[in-house]
């Protein structure tokens, strides 16, 4: 069974310091897919070997409609103990759909049928 992270970005904000460079977190509608790319690949507090398992990670907005799949190419870990990853954007099924999200959590791991019984029909 395959497993996939589940990410939820939030409304775009813009940050100062940020160790990968950016000057804002979040999304926001008129994000490119490269700017959506960027906003969710970190940086989170996850266990980089359980990351690198994953078969996709699924982007998604704070309404739960999956915007992206990223496929795991590669990691960066940060000082704070935090992880960044790398990746390329790739088509999936599961793009555009809703499905359910935790309220708090921005992050989750799903395993494929969890994924499907999440769906919001």
């Amino acid at each position: 069974m395959s497993e996939f992270l589940t990410i939820k970005l939030g409304n775009k904000q813009y940050v100062e310091n940020d160790e990968l460079g950016r000057k804002y977190i979040g999304y926001e509608p008129s994000m490119t897919d490269e700017a959506i790319y960027e906003a969710a690949r970190g940086i989170w507090h996850i266990d980089p070997t359980r990351l690198l398992q994953v078969e996709n990670v699924l982007v998604a907005n704070n309404k739960g409609y999956i915007l992206q799949t990223i496929e795991v190419t590669g990691l960066d870990k940060h000082d704070n103990g935090k992880v960044s990853f790398r990746g390329r954007i790739v088509y999936s099924d599961y793009n555009g759909q809703q499905i359910k999200l935790p309220n708090r959590n921005s992050i989750r791991y799903m395993d494929s049928k969890k994924l499907a019984s999440e769906r919001i029909h």
